[in-house]
């Protein structure tokens, strides 16, 4: 039986033509560790994050999101400083038709977005194997957006995803992180599934260094003294 999760964001132009819905094959589950002050790297965050795909596109958020924006929307007029935030309240839309990434996040009553490019980073590929899941998995490394990664992936597992932006390697990723230490995610679960994930919210999309500004302005209001460590800078 199919499962239907409801999504706060609008896919208006990527949807198929059953609808309001994206059909998704698989699931994974990833353990994030981060950092959001780099001058105290020693201090990490948590999210459990997800990761659904198909052949054609994919979805990366928090494994929390549906419910707390699903909370949210009940108690939007509240003040915002009482309302719960998810520690990653991002959510990554990739397709792998047109070739776009969609960076979409609800930023004080918003929802905006910004379009980025497909699997940009320049991979290395180092003769190197591990197991990860029970499965065999080889190593890359890349720089991108100033930090170094170091990622394990699996051909035995022929889809070009992972976390985050990541992809583009011949097999997904099931762990990436960087040198310094600052973000790691790693897959604890694999499983086939037949999930539609519903879109009822539109969003606006706007360019890269408008939405930035926009969060950190924003960030500036609620927040004293900001701590902002992005892992796209």
């Amino acid at each position: 039986m199919k499962n239907i999760l409801v999504i706060f964001l609008m896919l208006s132009s990527m949807l198929n033509a059953q609808g309001n819905k994206l059909k998704f094959s698989h699931k994974v589950l990833y353990d994030f560790y981060f950092v959001s002050d780099s001058l105290q790297n020693e201090k990490k965050n948590y999210e459990k994050m997800v990761l659904y795909f198909s052949d054609e596109y994919s979805i990366f958020q928090s494994n929390n999101k549906i419910k707390v924006d699903s909370l949210l929307s009940r108690i939007k007029n509240e003040d915002l400083k009482k309302r719960p935030f998810l520690k990653v309240n991002n959510v990554i839309y990739k397709n792998n038709l047109t070739k776009k990434v969609y960076f979409i996040e609800n930023i004080n009553t918003e929802s905006l977005a910004y379009i980025d490019n497909y699997h940009d980073m320049r991979w290395e590929m180092v003769n190197e194997t591990k197991m990860l899941l029970n499965v065999p998995c080889k190593k890359a490394i890349t720089n991108y957006k100033g930090r170094k990664y170091i990622a394990w992936y699996s051909e035995k597992i022929p889809f070009s995803f992972g976390p985050y932006k990541f992809g583009g390697l011949p097999g997904l990723i099931l762990e990436l992180f960087d040198t310094k230490n600052n973000f790691k995610y790693t897959a604890t679960e694999i499983t086939a599934t037949d999930i539609n994930l519903v879109s009822n919210i539109d969003y606006k999309v706007i360019n890269k260094d408008e939405f930035i500004k926009y969060k950190l302005d924003f960030l500036r209001s609620v927040y004293k003294p900001l701590i902002y460590n992005p892992i796209e800078l």
